[in-house]
């Protein structure tokens, strides 16, 4: 006699529901799991603050495609920077770097969907319970930072603190832009500029 491996049922998720997750500026909220989809993918709705982002990285197991339901959200992969809003899709295959950042001045929500599944796992290794997507993310603490830096290599994250990216791909190279936990920092003068 031979088995099959049983079909996923049909699921249905209202707006609100899912478990949800918030740090670093930005709240998570689960849709879509290993077992609503047999691990083939998950479905995450994210939302960002503005100007906030997670930092560069670059995802070693699974791929990703983010579909920017509001906002101005400035992609970034490699070393180039691309701004898109409602309606964009975008697809990433893995091994690539990249970030994403919040350009507006209110929230941006993004849904993503990563293959396989397990990279919601690593969001629950550092992201605090919350109630709703409604709910304010927990301030940034260092506490969450080190829960991050801890959990990324057990999940194939790779972070590229040093990474750079240009803003606009016809603006040559920014020597002192750096991507700083989600947030893009220029360095307008230095303590050499300055003489300490």
């Amino acid at each position: 006699m031979t088995t099959t491996k049983e079909q996923p049922a049909i699921k249905i998720i209202r707006p609100g529901e899912g478990e949800h997750r918030g740090g670093l500026g930005e709240q998570f909220a689960f849709k879509l799991g290993p077992e609503d989809t047999g691990g083939l993918f998950s479905l995450t709705e994210i939302v960002v603050q503005p100007r906030h982002g997670p930092p560069p990285h670059i995802h070693h197991r699974e791929d990703e495609l983010f579909y920017v339901v509001e906002g101005d959200i400035a992609f970034s992969f490699q070393d180039r920077v691309f701004t898109r809003s409602n309606g964009f899709a975008v697809h990433l295959p893995k091994n690539i770097p990249h970030t994403f950042h919040n350009l507006g001045p209110r929230a941006g929500r993004l849904l993503v969907i990563t293959i396989p599944c397990g990279f919601e796992q690593f969001l629950r290794a550092w992201a605090r319970p919350i109630e709703n997507l409604e709910t304010p993310p927990p301030p940034p603490c260092q506490a969450d930072i080190d829960r991050l830096l801890a959990a990324a290599p057990d999940y194939g994250i790779e972070l590229l603190p040093e990474a750079k990216f240009i803003p606009d791909h016809r603006v040559p190279p920014a020597e002192r832009a750096y991507w700083v936990l989600g947030q893009m920092v220029t360095m307008k003068l230095t303590s050499r500029e300055t003489n300490g």
